[in-house]
């Protein structure tokens, strides 16, 4: 086996990354690996763009992939030992896009403690918890049969301040139905971010993260707008002539980074920016939300 180290791209948190062995013993003593599983994170190259740079961006962060096995049956001096347990999968989808959603935190744990309101841990402390794959795909494994709550997060979500209520997982005799989960719609999450817009207007709202371009972490309080360009028609039929001026909406990233633009018009090209920077980030909104998170320089 060959295998080299790399730098971790931008934005990854080492917290998500690792692997794991769950060691079990059959009846007769041989002990083996029970379920497995690797977690590693995905770089791709910064899509932002600037004037006159030449230098090749560095990666960040895209999703992390995990990877992993469960023994659901074992064998020794040819007799079958019944050793699984039951598993929960499942595909995430973002309703924006309708694109499977990478990188989500799926946490199982007792539906009990959902039924009575507790808080919901984070992945990283309890054990059982996935991170969706590229193809927006789960597998949470280990689980005895019984009834759980599942929960979905992301930082698309964070930034929008929106959870989503746990679902109801039944496992029965060590299997469950696959889940096909969706975030919320575009319209339910304009709403919320934006609730003096009407509902019927022809303007969306851009969301996310303010991060520092070096570290990738969420930056407060830094002022972000969206600019775009219209076109009007003045003078006379005879003497008409046409001129260009820049629009705007701004919003202000609260504490924990996050920031929220309304009044974005629908279809037109713009530019998502730092105020005062004239780097940013092309968008067009085609629907009544986007997710964009905007990197502000030292």
């Amino acid at each position: 086996m060959r295998y080299r180290n790399l730098p971790l791209p931008r934005n990854a948190q080492r917290r998500y990354i690792g692997a794991d062995l769950t060691f079990d013993r059959l009846p007769d003593g041989p002990f083996y690996v029970r379920d497995w599983w690797v977690r590693f994170p995905i770089g791709s190259r910064n899509t932002r763009f600037r004037a006159g740079l030449s230098a090749r961006p560095d990666p960040v962060l895209v999703a992390y992939h995990q990877v992993g096995g469960t023994v659901t049956d074992a064998f020794a001096g040819g007799v079958s030992f019944d050793v699984g347990e039951g598993a929960v999968t499942g595909v995430l989808r973002d309703s924006v896009s309708g694109e499977p959603l990478a990188g989500a935190e799926i946490v199982v744990r007792d539906w009990d403690d959902a039924a009575a309101f507790l808080p919901r841990p984070p992945a990283a402390d309890v054990p059982f918890s996935a991170v969706t794959d590229e193809a927006g795909g789960f597998r949470v494994a280990g689980l005895p049969d019984g009834v759980y709550a599942l929960g979905v997060d992301h930082p698309k979500l964070q930034a929008a301040g929106v959870r989503l209520n746990e679902t109801r997982v039944v496992v029965e005799g060590r299997t469950s139905d696959p889940l096909e989960l969706w975030t919320p719609s575009a319209e339910t999450v304009f709403a919320r971010v934006c609730p003096r817009s009407s509902p019927l207007g022809s303007t969306g709202a851009v969301v996310g993260f303010a991060r520092d371009v070096d570290t990738g972490l969420p930056v407060p309080d830094v002022e972000v707008e969206v600019v775009w360009r219209v076109r009007r028609l003045q003078g006379t039929a005879r003497s008409a002539s046409v001129s260009e001026q820049s629009r705007y909406a701004a919003g202000r990233s609260d504490e924990r980074g996050r920031f929220a633009i309304c009044g974005v018009p629908l279809g037109e090209a713009a530019v998502l920016r730092v105020r005062g920077v004239d780097e940013g980030v092309a968008l067009e909104l085609a629907t009544r939300l986007a997710w964009r998170d905007v990197l502000v320089e030292p």
